[in-house]
């Protein structure tokens, strides 16, 4: 009986002694591998992730925050010269005095020092008219949707009808027109929703669905 006891305390010492080298070694061949794979260099233009990354998934916008925002005509630091016309105004700079007569605005003028500049196109649209009036001078209509914007007393046209503009595209050089000569270089801007004339001070920073 002490005999079996004892030879089953040296089988059990075995093991353990067994279990314990085999165990070691598993650890250092572990330990080996992952030495042997951080000193690797990753070659030029390849980068060594240690996180697969996932693709983030993309998100489309609601149509309502794709539209364009009215911008306005001009990057320089223009100034209102002659305001639209309100019926509710008594303001003076709401008419013109033209051949002895007061007539209404039914738009503004903008200028900067008596100096020409840019003149830009505040939504994206199709030229739906060029003129040249002999009042006014030249002029262009960009048809936004129900929108229409006429851009008046520019230096020369280049664009026909038809033609497809982008928002902030150059349309021309704000100039003069026999109509307001004493504003000297100026450009007149004339807006109007479904044939509607409005005030173009109100459009700036608003979509087309929000003009009303």
């Amino acid at each position: 009986m002490y005999s079996y006891t004892k030879r089953r305390i040296k089988t059990k010492r075995l093991c353990i002694l067994t279990l314990s080298f085999l165990l070691i070694f598993t650890v250092g061949i572990m330990s080996w591998q992952f030495s042997k794979k951080e000193g690797e260099t990753p070659q030029q233009g390849q980068e060594q992730s240690v996180f697969q990354e996932e693709e983030a998934p993309v998100l489309s916008l609601p149509d309502s925050e794709k539209e364009e925002k009215a911008i306005r005509p001009y990057k320089v630091n223009a100034e209102v010269a002659l305001q639209y016309y309100d019926e509710n105004s008594d303001k003076a700079d709401d008419v013109t005095l033209f051949e002895g007569k007061y007539r209404a605005n039914e738009g503004v003028s903008y200028v900067y020092n008596n100096e020409e500049f840019e003149v830009l196109s505040i939504f994206s649209g199709e030229v739906s008219e060029v003129k040249d009036d002999p009042l006014f001078g030249k002029s262009i209509t960009i048809q936004s949707e129900n929108l229409s914007i006429t851009y008046q007393s520019l230096k020369e046209v280049k664009l026909a009808v038809g033609d497809k503009v982008n928002q902030g595209d150059v349309l021309s050089i704000a100039s003069t027109n026999i109509y307001h000569k004493d504003l000297q270089n100026h450009l007149y801007l004339v807006v109007a929703l479904n044939g509607k004339l409005m005030n173009p001070e109100t459009i700036y920073e608003k979509t087309l669905s929000e003009i009303k």
